[in-house]
């Protein structure tokens, strides 16, 4: 595997996914007429973005980190949890909408992911073959899921990676890949969190549990890849993969500034 060349993928995959999570959201809540309270591309601390502007009633914001997007939907979380201020739900906030379009807003857009996620399996085999397509995914799924429990080690892990993909598309598997992952997460998080509106114990100890199992898969898969290239050849592919996020999501944002204003975004 061209390690450049797949870093550059996994960089341009995420700014598919990120944009098109955020789009979902954005469709949903105009949709039942729930107002986005801001729209970000990228992550940011404090006030500081790369960019930052409004469009009707939502805030645009290009963070300065490469750690995904996010959509603020108005009263998504029940702000009356937060006693210090009066709160009063509005007309245009998903707390005022009945429980079937709260569940579609907030799990709606992880599964329309599944729309691209096809898209992918369609274009991994060179066949065109969607069954050949979802075969490979699941061989590659099977393999990782082998190192991470200990079966296999890391040169098995190599060997069978190069062995699925050596005919396949690798653009198109890592797109399929990341998609899935952020379509399960989020699906989880956005579960969780809306449970967790009236079990706020139970919503710190899913987000510890996922946290760890994020952070021991991290740790599995950082271990494979520094036994496989030096820390200069980390550096390099690291460049290669942040570049293409901050030059794409800097242009799609610079778009939707000029878009015409339409009822989605």
């Amino acid at each position: 595997m061209d390690l450049n060349t797949a870093a550059i993928y996994f960089g341009v995959s995420a700014v598919i996914i990120m944009f098109l999570f955020n789009i979902f959201h954005c469709m949903l809540a105009s949709i039942f007429g729930v107002r986005i309270e801001r729209f970000g591309m990228l992550t940011s601390f404090g006030d500081k973005h790369i960019l930052k502007f409004k469009r009707h009633q939502t805030e645009y914001c290009l963070g300065w980190i490469p750690t995904g997007g996010f959509v603020k939907i108005s009263g998504m979380i029940d702000e009356r949890l937060d006693t210090s201020e009066p709160f009063q739900i509005e007309d245009y906030m998903l707390l005022s909408k009945p429980p079937i379009v709260r569940i579609i807003c907030t799990i709606g857009a992880p599964i329309l992911l599944l729309i691209p996620f096809l898209i992918s399996i369609n274009f991994i085999a060179p066949s065109g073959s969607l069954s050949e397509g979802f075969q490979i995914i699941i061989d590659i799924l099977h393999n990782i899921y082998q190192y991470i429990s200990g079966t296999i080690d890391v040169t098995q892990t190599e060997s069978n990676w190069n062995t699925i993909t050596n005919t396949a598309n690798l653009f198109p598997i890592i797109l399929a890949l990341l998609t899935l992952i952020i379509a399960i997460s989020s699906t989880i998080s956005m579960i969780v969190a809306f449970m967790g509106q009236k079990a706020e114990k139970a919503l710190i100890f899913l987000y510890i549990v996922m946290l760890v199992c994020y952070i021991y898969l991290l740790y599995k898969l950082g271990a494979l890849y520094f036994s496989m290239y030096s820390f200069s050849d980390f550096l390099v592919s690291l460049l290669k993969f942040v570049v293409p996020i901050y030059i794409f999501c800097t242009l799609i944002m610079l778009f939707i500034k000029i878009l015409p204003k339409n009822k989605y975004i």
